[in-house]
């Protein structure tokens, strides 16, 4: 996370989204940038501001 702001972090906790948590993007939406997630099978939407705040790696299976 590139963003460590209290009201940040808390948003993202309570979204699920905690440090080694795994997930999978679903899609991105051309329209307005938001990404859709699956966090512990439970699909998820944030928006592109959000998103571009949460760092990633691959764990390289397609």
């Amino acid at each position: 996370v590139s963003q460590h702001s209290s009201p940040f972090l808390k948003h993202l906790e309570k979204l699920g989204l905690t440090l080694g948590k795994q997930i999978q993007v679903s899609d991105v939406t051309d329209f307005d940038g938001s990404v859709e997630i699956l966090v512990a099978e439970k699909q998820i939407n944030i928006s592109r501001e959000v998103a571009k705040h949460i760092l990633i790696s691959s764990n390289g299976k397609n």
